[in-house]
């Protein structure tokens, strides 16, 4: 009997050691039916929930673990609003984009679909046991940045001189950055006095040692005082890492009077060519712009033309062109131009000049007598240069025009013993044209020169102040 009973504790023992280890795997591995038994264990999750971050317009999965379910129910729940969600494969909400998927007997997920900023907040998983068991995730929804049209506007008009404030609101999730751009990528043109509020506001590439600012973060830009330079669009750029990044373009139209800037105050063109009249002209708003000559108007015809070039938003080349110069072309020219802040006139005087000249002689040349140190008596005062030369060798050279013959720079030709004989030449030019001047050289008898003026210089002397007189009369006529 003792044997018996001994038989049957080993047989019981083996058959529950048999059934143990058969069953225990299917229960760790979570292989169990979730509507099946759970042979006495609680069930409970196995892995702590994460947050889950997603950006608007994408779908988001919220998942959990869940280990010997057996016949219990895995619900879900909004935790700030208390909604229900779903209740193991049923979704309670009336929400169509929101699902739930289960995987196996451990895996349970809720999808939310086209995710939208009134998802985000804390989701609670639940296991109805008693007490009940839960797991808290939150879902964070980013936002691309999206600027506030209302409190960005598109255009800004300021009188020169004036304070004016750029200011940009954006929203999103995070917050964006704002950041300050010129639309042609030129300096901001600011000043240490120039405010720049908002958010991790401060200057951006500021180089060492230099003043230039290219770009500025946050919401409001402010330049105390605005001139022509800071006339631009400028762009209000907001980012915060969720693509895509967008801009808002700011025109900034500063407004003053006109300024005028000639480019020849005098023109002297000779008769039967054509003339080409200047005026830079800048303005804001854009000026009524009259070419004047003697106080009356031009009118615009085959002969007298004009066109405007616009080189900036407020700067315009006026161009007056004369064809055929005639005598009675000479006279006053204005560039007249006048907006709402004011007028200016820029003034051209034009006159004629005579041709070309070039004067050849066949008398016979002069002759000067040379000594140590004489200045040379070719050289005529009123020309640009003057470049004096004997058989292609250069003697003397002058600099540019004086008044006066004995106030040009001249270097000493040398002594007369090694001044060899024969003809040079005086090549003189300037704006009228080209003289040349030949002579016969000689070197003086005697030697060295005296401290007394030579003869040679006298009549060199009297040659240049009568060529001057010349010239001089061509240039005031």
């Amino acid at each position: 009997m003792a044997q018996l009973l001994a038989s049957s504790v080993i047989t019981w023992i083996w058959i529950g050691t048999f059934c143990m280890t058969a069953i225990t795997p299917l229960i760790v591995a979570g292989r169990v039916h979730s509507d099946g038994p759970s042979l006495g264990f609680e069930p409970e999750f196995t892995e702590s929930m994460t947050n889950v971050t997603v950006a608007t317009g994408r779908d988001a999965v919220l998942s959990c673990s869940v280990a010997n379910l057996g016949g219990h129910k895995v619900g879900w729940v909004k935790a700030d609003t208390k909604a229900i969600q779903a209740i193991h494969l049923i979704v309670v909400t009336h929400n169509p984009r929101v699902s739930v998927e289960h995987i196996g007997s451990s895996q349970w997920k809720l999808i939310i679909k086209n995710v939208r900023k009134e998802d985000a907040g804390f989701y609670m998983a639940q296991i109805n046991t008693d007490p009940m068991k839960s797991q808290v995730t939150y879902l964070d929804v980013t936002e691309p940045p999206d600027i506030i049209d209302e409190r960005t506007p598109g255009e800004i008009r300021v009188r020169e001189n004036e304070a004016v404030k750029l200011t940009c609101e954006a929203r999103g999730n995070p917050a964006p950055r704002i950041t300050w751009k010129r639309e042609d990528g030129h300096d901001l043109h600011l000043t240490s006095r120039d405010e720049h509020k908002g958010a991790g506001g401060s200057f951006r590439n500021r180089s060492h040692g230099s003043p230039a600012v290219y770009s500025v973060d946050g919401e409001t830009l402010r330049i105390n005082q605005v001139s022509k330079r800071h006339m631009a669009v400028y762009y209000c750029i907001a980012s915060n890492g969720v693509p895509p990044s967008v801009s808002k373009r700011v025109a900034v139209t500063v407004l003053f009077a006109p300024t005028v800037a000639v480019d020849n105050q005098i023109v002297g063109v000779p008769l039967g060519n054509n003339v080409t009249l200047g005026c830079i002209v800048e303005s804001s708003p854009k000026s009524i712009n009259v070419w004047y000559k003697d106080d009356k108007m031009i009118a615009n015809s085959s002969r007298l033309g004009y066109e405007e070039k616009i080189e900036s938003s407020y700067r315009v080349r006026m161009i007056l062109t004369i064809a055929h110069f005639r005598k009675t072309d000479v006279g006053k020219y204005e560039c007249r131009c006048r907006n709402e802040h004011g007028e200016a006139e820029g003034t051209v005087k034009l006159h004629d000049l005579r041709p070309l000249i070039t004067t050849t002689t066949t008398t016979p040349p002069p002759i000067f007598m040379m000594g140590e140190n004489d200045i040379y008596p070719l050289i005529i005062g009123t020309t640009a240069w003057t470049l004096v030369s004997q058989r292609d060798r250069v003697l003397a050279t002058t600099g540019r025009p004086r008044h006066t013959a004995v106030d040009l720079p001249t270097r000493p030709i040398g002594d007369a013993e090694f001044l060899p004989s024969g003809s040079a030449t005086s090549n003189n030019h300037n704006r009228h044209g080209h003289d040349m001047m030949k002579a016969t050289l000689r070197p003086r008898s005697g030697g060295h020169s005296s401290s007394a003026l030579p003869t040679s210089w006298s009549g060199g002397l009297l040659f240049t102040l009568a060529a001057t007189v010349i010239v001089l009369d061509m240039v005031l006529s």
